[in-house]
């Protein structure tokens, strides 16, 4: 669900327009998480520990960017927001390139699997 919610807000994820495509995603992400993501938490704690958390967030890019290798027709890429005016303020082009994209969608998916938990409890 949550993969679904990204690839409809940020213009970077896309998934061919077929729910098989995005259902294969979610499966594979949710096996990488399961088998993958302790692993390497603790293969990385020391490099953890001292980034105060930062390479949890590389572990979560990882795991993202090694579903988009498996998965056919699911892709995160980089992608061009704006210009355009929020509130009064002028916000000009901002580009993002393949390896932002990839942060940035891994971040936007952590708060959204984060908010869903949350809201299911």
């Amino acid at each position: 669900m949550a993969i679904g919610v990204l690839a409809y807000f940020l213009p970077g994820v896309s998934y061919q327009a077929n729910l098989s495509t995005l259902a294969w995603a979610a499966m594979i992400l949710a096996v990488f998480n399961a088998l993958l993501k302790p692993v390497l938490k603790l293969i990385l704690m020391p490099i953890n520990f001292l980034t105060l958390g930062l390479a949890g967030w590389a572990i979560n890019v990882l795991i993202l960017y090694l579903t988009t290798l498996v998965v056919p027709g699911f892709s995160v890429g980089g992608y061009s927001l704006g210009p355009f005016t929020w509130g009064g303020w002028f916000i000009p082009l901002v580009t993002f390139s393949a390896t932002t994209g990839l942060i940035v969608a891994a971040f936007c998916l952590n708060l959204l699997t984060r908010l869903i938990g949350w809201s299911v409890d």
